[in-house]
């Protein structure tokens, strides 16, 4: 009998659980188990896969770049299997759901498409979502080679063809909440960062690029001390008191629970295009204008 657990639904769950609640205490309290079974769990699985999936820093367990990807590959598995019931159940009613499937960043599959999903559930029963969460660089890739109906992404200066504007989100800086430029709501005068430390994700991504806009509107190079691939972690990275970074909305949804830090507006910063790609899946038009309006409204 194959003895492994780091593929098991339970353990699964148990590290989004880790990763979502920021400590082993309180994931232990929201799945109702001890927390000498989470770390027992969490230390076997990462030896079983091999990967530093988790840091400590303090109390707290901050995420790593494979650790996000494993999380975001979780619950893509998850939400197929609590959806295996409804599935069964409309084979039985001989009324298959039918599959549409998206392609999405992390933090767009993370922020906004949870929330398209459950409205979705509500008006368009019949719709079954199959949801890809790609890292930015990979999803271009993925666009071309896998079959999908809707793609969902942040636009460049140059959208893809035939993108379509969902929503457009102010652009944000995430600050300690010691910092003084925290104190107030007000909107934040790019003048006012420069010489700050950044947080940077990596270059060709969209809010690399905004950082580089700030820096050259004040005629100052940026000091960058950390990079990452992932706009979840660049904010866990802000909480610790690493640095500024610059983030928008739906990711500051994400870590909304902690009070380590706090976004404000950048003064005079062209807003952030949230865009939808059809694929050549070629949904039907009905089923793409339900999914469009559940993606506006969850935003």
């Amino acid at each position: 009998m194959d003895r492994r657990i780091a593929t098991r639904p339970e353990t699964l769950r148990l590290f989004d659980a880790v990763v979502t609640h920021g400590t082993e205490a309180a994931a232990a309290r929201a799945l109702g188990i001890g927390q000498p079974q989470v770390s027992r769990v969490l230390a076997r699985m990462q030896q079983e896969l091999g990967l530093r999936l988790l840091e400590r820093s303090g109390r707290r367990l901050v995420v790593t770049e494979e650790g996000l990807l494993l999380q975001a590959e979780a619950r893509r598995v998850l939400a197929v299997l609590d959806d295996l019931p409804a599935t069964l159940g409309g084979i039985a009613q001989r009324k298959p759901r039918r599959g549409f499937r998206i392609l999405a960043q992390p933090h767009l599959g993370h922020g906004l498409l949870p929330r398209a999903a459950a409205q979705l559930a509500r008006s368009r029963p019949e719709l079954r979502l199959l949801l890809d969460i790609r890292m930015r660089n990979t999803l271009e890739d993925w666009r071309e080679a896998r079959p999908h109906d809707l793609a969902v992404l942040v636009a460049g200066a140059e959208p893809p063809d035939g993108a379509i504007t969902l929503f457009e989100h102010p652009l944000l800086v995430a600050l300690p909440a010691a910092h003084r430029l925290a104190r107030g709501r007000a909107a934040v005068e790019p003048a006012a960062l420069a010489g700050e430390p950044f947080i940077a994700l990596r270059p060709g991504q969209v809010a690399r690029a905004h950082l580089d806009w700030l820096h050259a509107t004040a005629g100052r190079l940026p000091w960058i001390v950390a990079e990452t691939t992932a706009a979840l972690s660049a904010l866990q990275l802000v909480a610790e008191g690493l640095g500024l970074a610059m983030t928008d909305p739906l990711t500051a949804r994400l870590l909304a629970h902690d009070k380590r830090w706090r976004a404000r507006p950048v003064a005079g910063a062209a807003p952030i295009r949230v865009c939808a790609v059809p694929g050549p899946g070629r949904p039907a038009p009905a089923d793409l204008a339900a999914v469009l309006a559940a993606l506006r409204t969850a935003a």
